[in-house]
């Protein structure tokens, strides 16, 4: 084999090597991307909620009020007002044989929880504030109001699930969104 035949099989090999290379490192971006695109949405999971300051509720028992909401160009409306004069209240959604019961609350903290009103396990839909707990009135299960961990009960994995939500500038409407109020299923118990 002389000098260019040698020349040309070690251009040849390094080629090769090169396209493995760029196939490794391009792997490696897709994977890197995938990750971070993983981390970033498991990241976002907590809901930007409004505060309206913090509130107590040491050594009082306070029941849902119901109150009428108001659908309009696909947001349904929720005076805020109202969920702060009584510190928990019982909407429902009604569109089209579709019932979804909802709630919206303040915490000890300030801020404003809404939330789908049903206790999944049991199938209640009523609740009640004691002290710093929001108590399902079918089965007596218990979650911190900041936060909704379960501290009592036998559905402590199903609290209320917490909605994403806007409140208009004015500060006078929680506004949900129709459609994810309309498409809400259980969670898989």
């Amino acid at each position: 084999m002389n000098w260019q035949e040698k020349k040309q099989q070690f251009k040849t090999e390094k080629k090769g090597n090169n396209g493995v290379f760029l196939v490794a490192a391009l792997l490696l971006v897709v994977i890197a991307f995938g990750v971070t695109f993983f981390l970033q949405r498991e990241g976002n999971t907590e809901l930007e909620l409004y505060n309206v300051g913090a509130v107590s509720y040491e050594g009082k028992t306070i029941q849902m009020t119901e109150l009428e909401n108001s659908v309009e160009d696909g947001k349904i409306l929720i005076p805020l007002e109202k969920v702060q004069e009584n510190s928990i209240i019982y909407t429902e959604y009604i569109k089209d044989g579709i019932i979804v019961p909802l709630t919206a609350f303040i915490t000890p903290s300030g801020n404003v929880v809404a939330a789908i009103s049903m206790c999944e396990p049991c199938r209640g839909t009523r609740f009640h504030l004691k002290g710093q707990e929001l108590v399902c009135n079918a089965c007596g299960t218990r979650w911190t109001l900041d936060g909704l961990k379960g501290t009592w009960g036998g559905c402590l994995k199903y609290p209320p699930e917490a909605l994403n939500y806007e409140v208009d500038q004015a500060g006078m409407k929680i506004i949900l969104d129709e459609l994810e109020v309309a498409s809400w299923v259980p969670r898989k118990l």
